[in-house]
């Protein structure tokens, strides 16, 4: 029989109680596919965010003779989960190996790798150096040669070299047998074509974590994919959700080109910088080839509306860039997600404010929400300028920011596993309130909250209470937006009683996960 390797994507503990049907987990599922591709290896794959039971499921394969290797996908907001489930694992199967991953890997790995419990840790790409790893478990080899891990020795933490780099090309189609059958039964997708991002941002975990150089699937294989998902599991919605789909404009057109002569029908969005806009890289040529694609939404980092934290940050955009690509997007029919963020070290109220005049400004000139629905189903459905944040700034150890806030502020992470677990258990994301070099914490906390429940016009506030969301949250927003609105017109945030009362009663967490 076929040995196994159980994979599991934990899950934040915000997230315990929803469960989200249509998430996709990329990393681990790549992964997956990978080792199906390339081994003889039986894979199961447990994503704690959709399964109902999965202590159950994971005790089941725990308990199976045949897994060798149980590998676990960790966001920092994930610890609480993680360890939970490896002291499970550990309880029922002291004997099998548990390798931790993920982003909070990437970021922490000595720290991780000294935990009791986990016996590696990989901190990069994971597909090459899993296998490895349990190719040698399976033949009882060292795991000393093996690239890109970090593990215990005598006491001791050790890290190897990184490992290779796979060529993404010859992943080829994910394994999304994988996954559960009811992710994809929603008919809306997203799919990555490439890696990494070449741009500097110094807050980006891209920099952080050295993962600027791009490699993209050809338009071939992308097109192949789209085809495989439409065929098998009849999409109606695809989701391109690459760090940055257009940087490479002639790629990015040879499959516009594919799409619309192999007459492919679908609704897609993207990602883009607002810069590619007065660049001329995204023309006004290329959004009309890409409205006849079927494109709807574009996600752009936008940030801040103030040009001194733009520079500050490294963005290398203007809020010019930022209405130009508005203002291109609604000529072209296709709407835009813009990304804000707030709480950085150095940033005035005058900073914010200008961010938040910014929206006002984009919501004004495209106001508005484009519904995809077809025989009276609706898949899915975006404001033609969506507003995501203004979220609050995440240190990511490595970079410069992180540098700058330990260094002027003293700032510093949780230094064990429990001290994340201890944090995440009370929190859904960082506190901004724990940051030193903010003085008004309650101001901008509570940004965010007035902007999504406030930036919309009352027409599209009344469209947007019609479509499909959380009963629960139609009722908060009903509740919340007058007060948001009337602070939104004012640019008044002091005093934010609303958001307070919110928070005391425990509904405030509604609108932040």
């Amino acid at each position: 029989m076929p040995k196994k390797i159980l994979l599991i994507n934990t899950i934040p503990s915000s997230l315990e109680s929803v469960k989200e049907k249509g998430n996709i987990p990329f990393g681990i599922l790549s992964i997956g596919t990978w080792l199906t591709k390339k081994s003889k290896f039986k894979v199961k794959l447990i994503d704690c965010i959709v399964e109902e039971d999965y202590e159950k499921l994971i005790e089941k394969e725990v308990k199976d003779k045949d897994t060798i290797l149980a590998g676990l996908s960790v966001m920092s907001a994930c610890v609480p989960n993680a360890l939970k489930i490896t002291r499970l694992i550990k309880k029922l199967n002291k004997k099998l190996s548990v390798v931790w991953g993920g982003i909070h890997c990437r970021l922490y790995p000595e720290q991780t790798a000294a935990h009791p419990l986990i016996d590696f840790v990989v901190y990069g790409e994971g597909e090459i150096p899993i296998l490895e790893l349990a190719n040698a478990l399976l033949k009882k080899r060292s795991t000393k040669k093996i690239r890109g891990i970090v593990y215990k020795e005598k006491g001791r933490v050790v890290k190897t070299p990184p490992s290779d780099l796979i060529d993404i090309n010859e992943l080829g189609i994910p394994n999304y047998e994988l996954l559960n059958k009811k992710v994809l039964e929603n008919k809306v997708v997203s799919i990555f074509t490439s890696r990494g991002c070449p741009h500097r941002c110094t807050f980006c975990i891209n920099v952080v974590t050295n993962n600027r150089r791009w490699r993209w699937i050809s338009p071939e294989n992308v097109i192949e994919e789209i085809e495989y998902l439409i065929k098998k599991y009849d999409i109606k919605v695809l989701g391109f959700t690459d760090e940055c789909f257009f940087v490479n404009r002639e790629r990015a057109e040879k499959i516009f080109d594919l799409l619309l002569k192999k007459g492919i029908k679908l609704r897609i969005s993207a990602t883009a910088r607002a810069d590619y806009f007065t660049k001329k890289i995204i023309t006004d040529d290329i959004l009309k080839k890409m409205k006849k694609c079927g494109f709807y939404n574009l996600g752009i980092g936008a940030e801040f509306g103030s040009q001194k934290m733009l520079d500050m940050i490294k963005k290398d955009i203007t809020p010019e860039d930022i209405i130009t690509s508005v203002k291109m997007l609604k000529k072209a029919g296709i709407g835009g997600t813009y990304a804000f963020m707030t709480g950085f070290p150095e940033e005035t109220r005058e900073d914010t404010l200008a961010t938040i005049n910014l929206i006002k400004k984009m919501v004004k000139i495209n106001p508005g929400i484009t519904v995809i629905r077809e025989n009276g189903k609706v898949y899915a459905w975006r404001e033609k300028v969506r507003i995501a944040g203004p979220q609050v700034y995440r240190p990511y150890p490595g970079g410069e920011l992180y540098e700058y806030v330990t260094e002027k502020y003293n700032w510093h992470t949780p230094e064990t596993l429990e001290e994340w677990e201890e944090y995440f258990k009370k929190e859904t994301r960082w506190r901004i309130e724990d940051y030193p070099w903010i003085k008004n914490p309650e101001f901008y906390a509570a940004l965010q909250f007035y902007v999504k429940s406030g930036k919309s016009d009352l027409f599209t506030f009344i469209k947007r209470l019609t479509l499909p969301s959380s009963t629960k949250i139609k009722i908060l927003n009903l509740f919340f937006y007058p007060f948001a609105k009337i602070r939104m017109v004012l640019n008044y945030f002091d005093h934010p009683f609303e958001y307070i009362i919110g928070k005391k009663l425990g509904i405030i967490k509604e609108f932040e996960t």
